[in-house]
């Protein structure tokens, strides 16, 4: 048998570990490649195995955390909440016993004949009489406490954000894809509607430049077209986890310029201006307003109105996508103000990808100028600071 096999040039002999002294298997290279892999499949699997436990003891020790600081909030707010009960109860207690005191002294006067004591005797009985009228049912003590409410906050705010669901065999995990820029800053390549009248992009994508298309009576613009929005996106994978910072380079006056990220609800490429859908957009024309996610609600700001002058600004954005938060933060580069736009992010388990919405210009040709847009990726270190 071992001359037989070994005549063979492309044979290998593997014996069985159950009985390796008298049993002998014989096998092609191409049936041991198959093997070994399957054996690294399995070894792979192992490793997956200890990592995801590992993950699991870090994952419920972090719910275990944040849901025992959340308890004690709770409590907090209970004990605040009974103490504003007693101290409602006491100031209350303390009036009655006030008016009872000057009831003695006035009774106490009348009894003996004063006659100033019965006349300030019953000037004090049509007020107390008066007030008691119009307090009554006003010292009720209503606790507003919102269950439905406090559950549906509890619903939105506390989740999982699972990410790489499934095995992948061959792909990138996102945590690779998600890596920090390897030096300070890399220029991102940008993407638009290819349709648009409005934007367009130079020829390796990294500039993206919008048209003045102002309306003037004497003008030869469609007053419809000068109405128009266009939208500018980082042509990456979008983002579902991690810190990430993006800076936008603006270079042209823009009265109305919206910054965010939007989602991949929406795959409509010509509905990507639509900054009122809710299912799509997180962020806002910073020089006035903002709106979260998932929220109906337009928040006004004025922290960054006259910035709408500029005709040269850079703009960070912030990404938190973690465990502990999820937020858009917005800071003008090197303000020496420091100001910051924070914008909570309400869908769990979404992937992002850093936005900009422009205005062709309407009818104000003061606010608006053909202009350029770059977009970068930074260091989170570098965030709202210059980098050379």
């Amino acid at each position: 048998l071992k001359d037989a096999v070994m005549s063979l040039a492309d044979s290998v002999i593997a014996k069985q570990a159950f009985n390796a002294a008298h049993n002998v298997m014989v096998i092609g290279e191409e049936e041991k490649d198959v093997v070994d892999a399957l054996d690294g499949i399995m070894q792979q699997n192992a490793s997956s195995e200890t990592a995801l436990t590992e993950m699991q003891k870090t994952a419920t020790e972090a719910v275990n955390t944040s849901i025992d600081e959340l308890m004690q909030l709770v409590l907090f707010k209970r004990q605040t909440l009974l103490q504003q009960i007693d101290a409602v109860v006491a100031e209350q207690n303390a009036e009655l016993k006030q008016q009872n005191l000057r009831a003695v002294q006035l009774k106490l006067n009348v009894l003996q004949n004063d006659a100033d004591g019965m006349s300030d005797a019953q000037e004090f009985i049509t007020q107390t009489e008066q007030s008691h009228a119009q307090s009554i049912g006003s010292c009720a003590i209503a606790v507003n406490i919102d269950l439905n409410r406090l559950d549906g906050a509890i619903a939105k705010y506390c989740g999982l954000r699972v990410s790489g669901v499934g095995l992948r065999l061959g792909a990138a995990s996102s945590a690779q894809e998600a890596a920090a820029p390897t030096s300070l800053y890399e220029v991102c390549k940008l993407v638009c509607d290819p349709h648009s009248l409005l934007t367009s992009l130079n020829d390796d994508a990294t500039v993206c430049y919008k048209k003045k298309l102002v309306y003037t009576v004497r003008g030869n613009v469609p007053k419809a077209l000068s109405q128009k929005h266009a939208w500018v996106s980082i042509d990456m994978k979008p983002i579902r986890s991690g810190v990430h910072c993006f800076r936008v380079k603006i270079r042209g006056r823009n009265g109305f310029l919206w910054l965010g990220v939007r989602s991949n609800a929406n795959k409509n490429i010509h509905d990507l201006d639509d900054y009122n859908d809710v299912r799509t957009f997180c962020g806002g024309n910073i020089f006035s307003w903002y709106r979260s996610d998932a929220d109906e609600e337009t928040h006004y700001v004025d922290m960054f109105a006259e910035d709408a002058k500029d005709s040269r600004a850079d703009w960070d954005l912030l990404l938190t996508l973690t465990a502990k938060e999820q937020s858009l933060k917005i800071k003008r580069v090197d303000d020496t103000a420091n100001r910051e736009l924070v914008i909570p992010i309400q869908t769990l388990d979404t992937a992002w990808t850093p936005h900009a919405i422009l205005f062709a210009g309407g009818n104000n040709d003061k606010a608006y100028s053909a202009s350029n847009v770059r977009m970068h990726r930074l260091r989170t270190e570098c965030y709202g600071q210059s980098v050379q």
